[in-house]
Parts: structure tokens; C-alpha cells; sequence
């Protein structure tokens, strides 16, 4: 916003911008006075007043996404997935820019060419947290970006619809893998997702106390969106964690999920 005000014959401006310093010039007639404010309004509008400019070029993408990642990724739950996550956005060519280079349009490019590899939902993961990453930089770290340059970028349309069942033959390959694999908890664990559809993480990470026999259900304290859950068990998954009793230790299982995925 500029002021004008008119002094010993000389016109003053002022312009200011939430996050930066006043700039203040003094001309001998106003016409000069608006043109000036207009340009700088204008450079504001686009970078921010010079102050906060200097601030945004001094700042790369890349030290940003550090920053999130140890400021607010790492107090997370999923903090190890979105980290990784965060890795791979640090080596894409948009985290070279400074931040006062940032356009809609090296999100954009990066999202086309991303749906070449994966699919639309890890594109909109991606782009969602270096969305939030920008919008905590401008709200709370004081860095003074004109608007967060994901906010006019599409997001890829969502089609996670799925019908698919496991088929009788399928089941029975798999059982067969099973009765050869050396872990001997991975037999349980895929028997038990399977009468449940339980997370792996629900899996692993529940504990004998949560189990009701007598009820038949078992309570998840843990879950993919951070509510507690409460699950009917079938006679099958009743069998199958009660062959697991006796075995020591405060649940049935004891694998890690990276060890779960090298026995499956």
C-alpha cells in the first residue's frame, strides 16, 4: 500500500508490504511520486520489496525442504516414509531455484513427468507436502513469498476404486510359499491380514493385551490415520493367534516391517 503526503513543497512516498520494511522516497511532483509507488508496488506484488527479496534469493527450495524435514517431518508418525520422500524432492531440478525464482511451472513440469512412473496418488502426496512445506514457510517462518506456488498448480485426479479379491488358486500358491519361508512368523501374520485386512502396521504393532478371545474382537490402538479401532475377529483369526500364545513377549509378533517385507 503506498501514502503520499506533501512537504516543504515535495512530495514523500511510502510503500509498504506485511513482512518487509517501509520504502520511502521523496520527488519534486507527484506524477513521479505514482509512478514510482506503482513500479514498486508492482516488484512487490511479483517478490516482495526489496528487503524481503534479498531474503528469498538467499534461500534455496533445497535448504527448505531440509528445513521442513527437520522441523516438522521429523516429528511426525510417518516421519520415515515422508523423509525418504523429501530426499527424492531434494535432487529434482526445482529445488536448485531460490525462492525468489519459484513459479507455478517447474511444479507443473515435474508432476507430468512424475505421472510417467507412478501414480496419481504419489503425485498428489508429493505435491501436497511441498505445498504445506511453502505455506509453513510464508505463516510461520517469517519468509516473505507472495503466494505458495503449488496453490495454482493442479492436482492429478484420484482413482484408487479397487474390486479385486484374492482367488482360490492365488491363496493356494501363496500357502504353499508359506510352509517353505524360514521366518516362522510370516505364516501367522499373512493368514491373520488376510482374515482381518489389517494394516501391516496394524499387525505388528498390536499387543496380547488387546486381544478379547472370549469377545472375538481385538482392539487396534494405532492406525494409519491415528484412531483407535475395534475389529471382529473370524474363528480362523481367533485359531490362529491363540497357536501364537505362550511364546513370550508383550504381542504376537516380533518382525520388523523391513524384515516383513524380506520374508514376504
Amino acid at each position: 500500500m503506498a501514502t503520499f503526503r506533501k512537504r516543504n513543497g515535495k512530495w514523500q512516498v511510502q510503500v509498504r508490504r506485511d513482512g518487509s520494511s517501509t520504502l520511502s522516497r521523496t520527488f519534486n511532483n507527484k506524477a513521479d511520486a505514482q509512478r514510482w509507488a506503482r513500479h514498486m508496488e508492482a516488484e512487490a506484488d511479483r517478490h516482495g520489496l526489496p528487503d524481503g527479496l534479498e531474503k528469498l534469493r538467499h534461500t534455496s527450495v533445497h535448504e527448505l525442504i531440509e528445513r521442513y524435514d527437520s522441523e516438522v517431518v521429523s516429528r511426525k508418525r510417518c516421519a520415515p516414509i515422508e523423509s525418504e520422500m523429501l530426499r527424492r524432492l531434494r535432487r529434482q531440478r526445482f529445488a536448485r531455484l531460490n525462492l525468489a525464482q519459484l513459479t507455478p511451472t517447474p511444479f507443473a513440469t515435474y508432476r507430468d513427468q512424475r505421472l510417467n512412473v507412478v501414480k496419481p496418488s504419489t503425485v498428489c502426496r508429493e505435491l501436497g507436502l511441498l505445498q504445506h512445506m511453502f505455506e509453513i514457510a510464508r505463516k510461520e517462518w517469517g519468509l516473505p513469498l507472495p503466494a505458495n506456488p503449488l496453490a495454482s498448480v493442479r492436482k492429478p485426479t484420484i482413482n484408487n476404486r479397487r474390486e479385486r479379491r484374492i482367488t482360490a488358486s492365488e491363496w493356494e500358491a501363496i500357502e504353499g510359499a508359506l510352509k517353505t519361508a524360514r521366518c516362522r512368523e510370516i505364516g501367522p501374520l499373512v493368514r491373520l491380514a488376510l482374515q482381518t485386512g489389517m494394516r501391516r502396521s496394524e499387525v505388528l504393532n498390536f499387543q496380547w493385551r488387546d486381544f478379547d478371545p472370549a469377545k472375538r474382537i481385538l482392539s487396534v490402538p494405532v492406525t494409519k490415520n491415528g484412531n483407535p479401532r475395534t475389529i471382529p475377529l473370524t474363528q480362523d483369526a481367533v485359531d490362529i493367534l491363540a497357536s501364537m500364545q505362550g511364546r513370550g513377549g508383550s504381542g504376537p509378533f516380533t518382525l520388523t516391517p523391513d524384515a516383513v517385507r524380506q520374508a514376504w
